[in-house]
C-alpha cells in the first residue's frame, strides 16, 4: 500500500500522520514534521526526523490489527459493509470463516480505502 492510501486510512482513524514538512530557514539544515513535535530547539535534524516518522507511521494496512482498528472505527460510526454473498456466508463453518477473515486483512483495508476515496466513509 502507498504512503498517500495509508495517510488518508491513518487519518481514518484519527490518528496523526507523519511526514517531512520542509527545511527551515535560517536555522541551518534542520527540518519540520507536519505534526509539529520537535526537538529542544524547535527542528529536526534529517537523520532525527526520519527516524521520528519511522516510529509514527508503523500502520501498514496488510494485518489483522490495522483491519481491526478501522472496523471498529466503522462500528462506531454506525455504519456497515457487507463483504460476502449471503449463500457463501451459509456454507462456511465457523473456523473457516475465522480463517478467512484473518487472511484477508489487507483486501478489506482496501475496500475501506476505496469506500474513504468514493465519499462512502467519512
Amino acid at each position: 500500500m502507498r504512503d498517500e492510501d495509508r495517510k488518508i486510512l491513518t487519518e481514518f482513524l484519527g490518528e496523526r500522520w507523519h511526514e517531512i514538512k520542509g527545511q527551515t530557514k535560517g536555522h541551518g539544515n534542520k527540518w519540520m514534521c507536519t505534526c509539529h513535535t520537535t526537538t529542544g530547539d524547535g527542528y529536526w535534524e534529517k537523520e532525527d526526523l526520519i527516524k521520528h516518522i519511522n516510529n509514527k507511521n508503523k500502520r501498514t494496512f496488510t494485518t489483522w490489527e490495522d483491519f481491526g482498528a478501522l472496523w471498529e472505527k466503522i462500528d462506531k460510526k454506525n455504519l456497515f459493509i457487507s463483504w460476502l454473498h449471503q449463500d457463501y456466508y451459509e456454507y462456511l463453518l465457523p473456523e473457516a470463516w475465522r480463517r478467512w477473515e484473518r487472511e484477508r486483512s489487507k483486501e478489506r483495508c482496501f475496500i475501506i480505502l476505496e469506500a474513504i476515496k468514493e465519499g462512502v466513509l467519512k
